[in-house]
């Protein structure tokens, strides 16, 4: 019987999802009885969409900065709200793509699920459509250094997002005394391994290394490293990394703490973002 529901369920779902995308302005109502459509230029009207339906941080209800989960970018919990694609057809025409347009989807991979964040829904590829996967603009992935997870992620074929920020960390066994015995090393092929290649809709990749503050030396050697790696994409092209990075400190609180343990940890964060050349036609526009 649960395998039953399970799969009417399914069925009902796909048949929404393609109702949904019937939907056009030729079977929507026009709407101009609403200043909304009838007054407002499309640009306007489209800005307001945005402001209306895009993913913000709900700055009312901040994070324990206790909570494992706590770190940049992980201070609030995200919010979309999505209540006006369910005024009319015209709407949800105008605004579905939005909501995935503007938010930034989280995956978590081997050991990070231990920071997930309980707020953020992860990314699930077999529920996403065609029209999901040319609308997914953000990904940002945590990742164990070395371990291939993320080169099988980047090798699926869904995976095609605008933008791709992957966060790498070292020394989040805080009872370990002795973490300096266990060298800092990376490779590239970490990232694209089994001649994997970057998707060609990727615009760029930020990669965020991170360790804590008393192996910011040994850190800082890696960059230096690391900023002469090349990412191939599909068509051939090499991705290559700026030539200024940013770097930043921030401190993870403790909520339970030992003996001996100190009640918090400061991090070192050095980010690099690789991008596509500039093509010489670019150029020449400019």
């Amino acid at each position: 019987m649960l395998s039953t529901n399970r799969r009417e369920r399914r069925i009902a779902a796909r048949k929404l999802r393609r109702s949904l995308a019937e939907i056009s302005p030729l079977n929507s109502h026009p709407q101009m009885q609403s200043p909304l459509f009838s007054v407002l230029p499309p640009e306007i009207r489209n800005q307001i969409f945005e402001l209306a339906v895009s993913e913000y941080e709900d700055t009312t209800r901040p994070y324990d900065p206790t909570d494992d989960y706590y770190r940049p970018g992980h201070c609030f919990p995200k919010v979309i709200n999505t209540d006006l694609l369910l005024t009319c057809r015209r709407v949800y025409y105008e605004t579905n793509a939005i909501p995935m347009r503007s938010a930034t989807h989280h995956i978590w991979l081997g050991w990070t699920t231990m920071f997930r964040d309980p707020h953020r829904t992860p990314l699930r590829f077999p529920s996403l459509t065609r029209k999901h996967q040319t609308e997914l603009n953000h990904v940002h992935v945590f990742a164990y250094p070395n371990l291939p997870d993320l080169s099988a992620l980047i090798s699926r074929q869904q995976f095609r997002p605008k933008h791709l920020t992957i966060t790498v960390g070292w020394n989040y066994d805080w009872s370990s005394p002795n973490d300096e015995d266990f060298p800092m090393s990376l490779d590239a092929d970490w990232v694209l391994a089994n001649n994997t290649k970057l998707p060609d809709e990727l615009e760029d990749v930020k990669i965020e290394f991170e360790a804590l503050m008393r192996r910011k030396d040994e850190l800082d050697r890696l960059v230096k490293i690391a900023m002469l790696w090349r990412f191939e994409m599909r068509d051939g092209t090499e991705m290559v990394a700026d030539k200024s990075t940013s770097v930043r400190r921030w401190t993870r609180y403790c909520k339970w703490r030992g003996p001996v343990s100190p009640p918090w940890y400061d991090y070192h964060m050095v980010t690099v973002v690789w991008r596509r050349p500039i093509s010489s036609s670019t150029k020449d526009e400019d």
